[in-house]
């Protein structure tokens, strides 16, 4: 699960950003593309749920 923080999405001024990636995971069928599974929204956070796969996101492994 990703969750975000809608102060720090507003703040950084993500929200386009984070439309996006949903739109886009959404759409995406593909075996090297992790797959979406819903949505879900608190009063305070906003939470993607995918399918699990270990090993930590993307950007920090490119960075490594």
């Amino acid at each position: 699960m990703k969750m975000m923080r809608k102060k720090e999405v507003q703040n950084n001024r993500m929200e386009e950003n984070v439309r996006r990636e949903l739109e886009i995971l959404k759409k995406c069928q593909h075996p090297f593309i992790v797959e979406f599974k819903h949505e879900r929204e608190t009063d305070s956070n906003l939470c993607l749920v995918m399918e699990y796969v270990p090993g930590g996101d993307l950007f920090n492994l490119i960075r490594k």
